[in-house]
């Protein structure tokens, strides 16, 4: 087993050498490139044999004045000039190319083939007749008016001498004897006062049953009124509660259910509990045909 071990102030240091090795290659290829083009560029100036393509300038070089000598010893010679140690240059490290496949070559997309249709035979439609509707028919001829015969003179009748022979009274007689009496009239029908006095008056009924409902509804209000009481968590509130109730001939609370509410619970539940105490009711009166009735009862909820 190997340990790896680094140092961060290696890695800044050889991060810090191959910053400053690409720059300066940046910049010797920059100069390299101006130079390149300036020559390469440049007019070849005429009447001149061609210049060569680097110019060689040779500068004075700079001599210091000599130091007065000593006597009795030589002169010191100038120590030799260290040439300039060059920094290594840190080669980065390139990654070799990968060699990328050739990419494949692109088929050009045949159109595809267009579908000719069959020409379709041409039938040669048969005309169609002329329609009745189309065809303008002559006005038909002008009748021929009537000429208006002058009517016939009828012929008068000339009455002809007629003799007129004496009637004998018997003839009247038998005549007078053959005639049919007058029917007597007939004798009248009796008359039928038994079932007519017996039938019953529809208005009399009518009244009488509206009487017996009134008489029951009012008895139905005065049972219901014993079992209303406040309910004890009504808080104070107040309120109308409509309750619809169903009930038999015998009086038996057949349904009844909330239609409308006072807005508080309390008092609604108070409302169907006083219905289902009063429960059961009276009986209908005989006037009363019917088997069940339904009543909307309205309670009138408040605090004493």
């Amino acid at each position: 087993m190997s340990v790896l071990t680094l140092d961060p102030f290696e890695t800044e240091d050889r991060r810090e050498r191959t910053l400053w090795t690409v720059a300066a290659l940046l910049v010797a290829a920059l100069h390299i490139g101006l130079g390149l083009g300036y020559l390469l560029l440049r007019p070849a100036p005429q009447g001149r044999a061609q210049a060569p393509a680097f110019d060689v300038v040779f500068t004075p070089a700079v001599v210091s004045e000599p130091a007065p000598a000593i006597q009795d010893s030589p002169p010191a010679e100038p120590p030799p000039l260290e040439p300039p140690k060059e920094e290594p240059v840190a080669r980065e490290a390139v990654d070799e190319p990968v060699p990328q496949p050739p990419p494949e070559p692109q088929v050009a997309a045949q159109p595809e083939p267009e579908v000719v249709p069959d020409p379709v035979p041409q039938v040669a439609l048969a005309p169609e007749p002329p329609r009745t509707d189309d065809v303008v028919l002559p006005p038909p001829p002008p009748p021929k008016p009537i000429e208006a015969k002058p009517p016939e003179p009828k012929p008068i009748p000339v009455p002809e001498h007629v003799e007129h022979k004496p009637v004998e009274k018997k003839d009247a007689k038998e005549k007078t004897e053959k005639k049919p009496a007058p029917p007597k009239p007939a004798a009248a029908q009796p008359s039928r006062p038994s079932r007519v006095a017996s039938a019953p008056n529809p208005g009399e009924e009518s009244v009488g049953a509206r009487e017996g409902q009134a008489a029951w509804n009012a008895e139905m209000v005065a049972h219901i009124r014993r079992y209303v009481a406040y309910p004890s968590d009504g808080n104070g509130a107040s309120g109308t509660v409509t309750v619809n109730v169903v009930i038999d001939r015998n009086g038996r609370l057949v349904s009844r259910r909330l239609a409308g509410s006072s807005g508080s619970p309390a008092l609604d539940r108070a409302a169907l509990s006083i219905i289902d105490r009063a429960a059961p009711f009276p009986r209908f009166p005989p006037v009363m045909k019917q088997a069940q009735e339904s009543r909307a009862v309205p309670l009138h909820m408040r605090p004493r």
